[in-house]
């Protein structure tokens, strides 16, 4: 039975994206970080999504994955790929939160309420594709 990890990598060496469900998973998992923050630390949407993605080996480094193949070496794939949510103009269309992005392309939010919203808006659009498909 293949893992969640098993099939991240396999979308990654193949150029797919994630399927909804995995992503699903992972914005929920980035959802509940994010609210369980005790120490009020200044935290990024991707600083939570590499957390996540740490578990299965997978590390999120600025606009790219990293992660080992089965040689052991490091393989660089942009994340626009696996998780198409990210995509600027989609989030233009969904939120009046796109002025607070960044221009280095990732999703950084400054306030906590910004970076909830923004988790809920990635699971909505996630939500419409599953009940879509």
């Amino acid at each position: 039975m293949n893992t969640y990890k098993n099939i991240i990598i396999d979308c990654l060496n193949n150029d797919k994206v994630i399927p909804p469900r995995i992503r699903l998973n992972i914005y929920d998992k980035i959802l509940k970080r994010i609210i369980d923050d005790e120490n009020n630390e200044t935290k990024y949407i991707c600083i939570e999504l590499r957390k996540v993605l740490n578990d299965y080996n997978i590390n999120i480094y600025n606009t790219n994955f990293y992660y080992k193949d089965i040689n052991n070496e490091y393989i660089i794939k942009n994340y626009k790929i696996c998780f198409p949510e990210f995509n600027r103009n989609l989030i233009f269309k969904n939120t009046n939160l796109f002025y607070s992005i960044k221009y280095s392309g990732i999703s950084w939010f400054y306030t906590m309420q910004d970076r909830i919203t923004f988790v809920k808006l990635m699971m909505g659009i996630v939500n419409k594709e599953i009940i879509n498909n």
